[in-house]
């Protein structure tokens, strides 16, 4: 399921021009998040919170995580 994600991601983040890198390690990295996808008229953005204006480790793989998931 994540590689389906990763693909949806990286093709929506080519069609708006978002410049996402492949690191080294396996990982993403976006070096600049657009003001336009951190404004706040954006309801996802009302309802999950502002972005970060950047995000230089980004994984779709829990197995990349370092902090474990919580069990309900």
């Amino acid at each position: 399921m994540p590689e389906y994600i990763q693909e949806y991601f990286l093709q929506a983040a080519a069609q708006v021009n978002l410049p996402v890198e492949a690191r080294a390690d396996g990982l993403w990295r976006l070096h600049s998040v657009p003001a336009k996808f951190r404004a706040t008229r954006l309801q996802a953005v009302r309802r999950y919170g502002t972005p970060r204006d950047r995000y230089l480790k980004l994984t779709f793989y829990k197995k990349h995580l370092k902090v474990p998931a919580k069990v309900w």
